[in-house]
């Protein structure tokens, strides 16, 4: 059976984006998690890496030997923003969650993709979904509107049997 590379990935990318500077400077903070977090745990804008992952094996030889894992790596990226009398906290979260987006694509392109089982061959973001709603937070019930946007990071590792 060939090695199993989504955890190294996932680890690889929650380290790599947690470390990136243009992701943790932003003002509010964003918290980098490598797995679904509570509601409890949200208190900032937050970048989900992994909450969900799935592959497909290819073997490449007969009898073993050499395996392409298609991999698809689920992730979140959520913003929220109180609503204020001059409007503009939708939008406001929306224009934070396509910023950050962004930064994820800058950093999973193949330049800069972690390198997992023998070799990590492309990587992609793709399937990109974005969502929008009004919620409360807080024990105040501060109303608050959300913007999240779903989306997978797509590679393809090689690995020996």
């Amino acid at each position: 059976m060939a090695a199993w590379t989504v955890g190294d990935m996932i680890d690889a990318l929650a380290t790599a984006f947690a470390a990136d500077v243009t992701l943790t400077a932003l003002d509010p903070p964003l918290t980098v998690y490598d797995y679904d977090p509570s509601p409890d745990e949200i208190t900032t804008d937050v970048l989900v890496v992994g909450y969900e992952a799935q592959d497909n094996q290819d073997y490449k030889e007969l009898g073993g030997g050499r395996v392409d894992q298609d991999v698809t790596v689920k992730c979140l990226a959520m913003v929220w923003r109180p609503v204020t009398a001059g409007g503009g906290a939708a939008k406001t979260a929306r224009d934070r969650a396509e910023a950050i987006l962004e930064r994820v694509e800058d950093l999973t392109r193949m330049a800069n993709i972690p390198n997992v089982g023998d070799q990590t061959t492309y990587s992609l973001v793709k399937n990109r979904q974005l969502g929008q709603y009004a919620s409360e937070v807080g024990a105040e019930s501060v109303p608050v509107r959300v913007c999240s946007i779903t989306f997978d990071i797509s590679y393809k590792a090689r690995t020996s049997t």
